[in-house]
């Protein structure tokens, strides 16, 4: 819990688009329309933490479907690899 808690504050004080953007909002229309900025992540966040379980838990029926998105997350690794590689060897060849 401590862990998750300094995370987020750690995230929440990082420079950042949303930093910036939170600034701008609390400088333009005062505190708090920064505290509204601020807490939209919050509540968007919670609708997907939300329904995430209920989502987990109605997939662990099918064998299959975890079959599939561990290949599809295994393929798209490799693909992430190649690219990198090949940009790799451009950015040695250039040299």
């Amino acid at each position: 819990m401590t862990f998750g808690i300094l995370l987020g504050v750690s995230a929440g004080i990082a420079r950042g688009p949303l930093l910036a953007l939170v600034i701008s909002q609390a400088l333009r229309y005062g505190m708090k329309g920064g505290i509204k900025v601020a807490l939209a992540p919050v509540i968007s966040n919670l609708r997907v933490v939300g329904v995430t379980p209920y989502v987990l838990a109605r997939m662990s029926a099918f064998n299959l479907i975890p079959g599939i998105i561990s290949l599809a997350g295994s393929f798209v690794l490799l693909h992430m690899r190649y690219e990198s590689l090949s940009t790799l060897s451009l950015c040695s060849l250039e040299q």
